[in-house]
């Protein structure tokens, strides 16, 4: 067997003729097997049945899938608080671009707060591992201590996001409560008349006579921004602690 990567598995030796099964699946990090081939092309898809009169080689192929054997971000929330083991967990960076010591990534089932020590981009494939940590009823990925970091690995670049935005009003938005942690780090979608406070430089979203503010990451963020000045835009963004 060519395991390609994968653990190892062991050969068959047999009889001419006699019956034989396939070994147990091996596994390979971040994959997903998909079958052994007679063929290191991986064109013909082998099936085990009898031993062959002469000896072969089996060549196993993998896809390539961050997500396979890992805890999904609504798995690893749900986690009694006193749970010590060490998890993985997977999925796109929503915010990047400044060092925050922290990235927000998303996977289909929900967003998730990791402790770091790199800067990554929005779009950035995350592989992260750590131990859960929560303050109320927010969770976190962080190191054994809370004030340690998770290994965070990036994988991959300019992916899509895997989960859509809430789609809110500015009333809606400024009636948050920004002391409950149900509300931190909420993927939020706003559409409003973007504009510029000339005296705090502050960036402002209005629908008629309410207002709200946005307050961009970085310094590129700003300038991307101020260049819409008097548009009406649709921003998404994530609801911070306090706001």
């Amino acid at each position: 067997f060519e395991e390609n990567g994968g653990s190892t598995v062991t050969d068959i030796t047999a009889d001419y003729d006699s019956l034989v099964s396939a070994p147990n699946n091996p596994t390979k990090e971040d994959h997903v097997f998909n079958g052994w081939y007679s063929d290191s092309e991986f064109t013909t898809l082998y099936t085990f049945t009898t031993m062959p009169a002469e000896d072969m080689t089996l060549y196993a192929s993998w896809t390539f899938d961050v997500y396979a054997g890992k805890m999904t971000i609504a798995e690893f929330k749900a986690l009694p608080a006193g749970d010590v083991s060490y998890h993985e967990l997977a999925g796109v960076a929503i915010m990047g671009g400044v060092d925050m010591g922290i990235v927000v990534f998303a996977d289909t089932t929900g967003i998730m707060v990791a402790t770091t020590d790199i800067i990554v981009q929005v779009g950035d494939l995350v592989k992260v591992g750590g131990y859960r940590h929560s303050m109320d009823t927010f969770a976190i990925i962080s190191g054994v201590l809370e004030d340690e970091v998770a290994t965070v690995t990036i994988l991959d670049h300019e992916q899509e996001i895997p989960i859509s935005p809430e789609i809110m009003t500015i009333s809606e938005y400024n009636a948050l409560d920004p002391t409950l942690s149900s509300n931190w780090m909420r993927y939020v979608q706003i559409t409003g008349l973007l504009t510029i406070d000339e005296q705090t430089h502050m960036v402002n979203l209005s629908q008629g006579e309410i207002t709200m503010q946005v307050f961009p990451s970085n310094e590129e963020g700003y300038y991307a921004l101020a260049s819409l000045e008097q548009f009406e835009v649709t921003i998404s963004g994530l609801v911070m602690p306090m706001m």
